[in-house]
């Protein structure tokens, strides 16, 4: 509270003397840094959660999509058991997924490259600081 004058009162009655909130301003340079640090990691762990996520989850619909044709295969099998199973449309088709899946994983894979790449760039650019 300001006197009439605008200036701070000495003590307040009852209150007892204590010292300004840590601004940005009265902090140390290693003070700062410290505080920045922290912020600085959460937010890098919380990215790095999020790609983590982000990759089990399409790894598990990956597996689910080669376990799905791999089903099916065993079961043309089961229900076909003559020459005509192999046909050249069916093998298509299945390649073709394959095809699909592999590519997928290889775009999962350079995902993952890119990310670990990003991290140990920031690191690296923090590390000198």
């Amino acid at each position: 509270l300001l006197k009439g004058d605008g200036q701070l009162p000495l003590e307040q009655e009852g209150a007892p003397l204590t010292s300004p909130p840590a601004t940005h301003q009265n902090l140390s340079r290693s003070e700062r840094l410290k505080t920045l640090k922290g912020s600085f990691f959460r937010e890098l762990t919380l990215e790095v959660e999020k790609i983590s996520l982000f990759t089990l989850q399409q790894q598990g619909k990956l597996a689910d999509a080669v376990g799905a044709i791999r089903f099916e295969s065993t079961n043309i099998f089961q229900q076909f058991n003559s020459v005509v199973l192999g046909t050249a449309a069916t093998y298509n088709n299945r390649l073709y997924r394959h095809l699909a899946i592999g590519t997928e994983f290889l775009h999962l894979l350079r995902f993952i490259c890119l990310n670990s790449i990003g991290v140990r760039k920031i690191l690296k650019k923090y590390n000198k600081l």
